[in-house]
């Protein structure tokens, strides 16, 4: 038995038909294509921006502390000796006390050099009156002219003499070169001192000079005039300022240091020579971006910051961090002064994204002075 395949050609039309039916029944909408319309992507949604606070950079001067280690000396220090040998009479000051200038400090035995003026005394005064009757008596031709001079050389050798008896009896007493502090002494009345015998210290301490050192690599960036400032090693104590005073004119070839003075002034008379002190030198390091901390971010390249652009996108700049101060980090970055950045926000934003900048402010300028941390 043969078997004959049959086959059904259905029109188009009622297969379309079927098509339709079969869409309405599974719940979906059909979709014609419009034979006028042409195939292309759908149109893309508007970008979302970011919202962001931003800052205009300003570029401010980078001060590096740099610390050493300093001994104090008063503005004038001598330790007091008496000029002649001779007893001690009488003390006349007490150990730690302030004396003025030309005060009288050890009285020596005077006896001799006091009858030494007396006597000069009296032979200037002969002197005096022989010169005078010679001077009077000339004209009359009693007196010749070398007589005359011998009076007049005899009354100069008596004013000379007198000036010497007078120094020698002002030399028994030993005064203050100048107004200070005196320091204890081992003199007592009844001792024998010679020029050799040191009497005391004394110290003008209104004002104290400062000895330090710094390395060479500094040379040439510190100038007398520039603040300092300076404070003991002691917990409780206060900080004060100090101006350098001089610089030395050679780098010591072993330890390849240069000395400097500043001085500082001891109103309170709380500082003493030979006192230790932390001496504080800000120098200029050069001129850098100083931004907000929060600007600050960090990938897997280093810290950065986000910058904005005229069109109002963002990208990402590196930013080495040169030195913090409070609230705001000096960069070493790309960015001019007035640039802007994002200081609030920076979660959403991304590089080459739209941020919609709610407010701009402009940094602060840090402190005047940068004060390293504590030791």
């Amino acid at each position: 038995m043969k078997t004959r395949n049959w086959t059904y050609q259905l029109p188009i039309p009622l297969l379309f038909s079927l098509f339709l039916v079969a869409c309405t029944q599974q719940g979906g909408d059909a979709v014609l294509p419009s034979a006028n319309s042409e195939a292309g992507p759908a149109p893309a949604k508007s970008e979302k921006k970011a919202p962001v606070l931003t800052r205009a950079v300003k570029v401010e001067p980078l001060a590096t502390p740099v610390e050493a280690v300093g001994t104090a000396r008063a503005l004038k220090a001598v330790t007091i000796y008496p000029e002649s040998s001779g007893e001690v009479v009488s003390v006349s000051f007490e150990g730690g006390s302030r004396v003025k200038s030309g005060q009288v400090l050890i009285q020596l035995e005077d006896d001799d050099e006091r009858l030494a003026v007396e006597l000069a005394r009296v032979d200037i005064e002969d002197a005096t009156r022989l010169l005078k009757r010679y001077e009077i008596t000339r004209d009359s031709g009693a007196v010749t002219q070398s007589n005359l001079d011998d009076a007049r050389s005899q009354f100069e050798r008596a004013n000379i003499a007198l000036k010497q008896a007078e120094l020698a009896f002002n030399r028994r007493q030993v005064k203050a070169p100048f107004d200070g502090y005196i320091g204890f002494s081992d003199i007592d009345a009844g001792a024998q001192i010679a020029p050799s015998t040191p009497i005391a210290n004394l110290d003008d301490r209104s004002r104290l000079l400062v000895a330090f050192q710094l390395p060479e690599l500094f040379h040439g960036q510190v100038q007398p005039g520039q603040k300092i400032t300076m404070k003991t090693w002691a917990k409780s104590s206060i900080e004060v300022e100090g101006t350098v005073f001089d610089i030395d004119t050679r780098v010591d070839e072993q330890t390849r240091t240069f000395s400097l003075r500043a001085m500082v002034e001891n109103t309170g008379d709380n500082l003493r020579p030979g006192m230790s002190f932390r001496v504080v030198l800000q120098l200029d390091a050069g001129r850098y971006p100083l931004v907000p901390e929060t600007a600050l971010q960090w990938g897997g390249d280093g810290s950065f910051v986000w910058a904005v652009k005229e069109n109002q996108r963002t990208y990402r700049v590196p930013a080495t961090i040169m030195q913090r101060v409070p609230g705001h980090i000096f960069v070493d970055a790309e960015l001019s002064a007035g640039a802007l950045i994002v200081y609030e926000g920076v979660q959403n934003v991304r590089e080459g994204g739209l941020v919609n900048i709610l407010d701009t402010q402009v940094a602060q300028a840090p402190l005047s002075a940068v004060k390293p941390a504590q030791p």
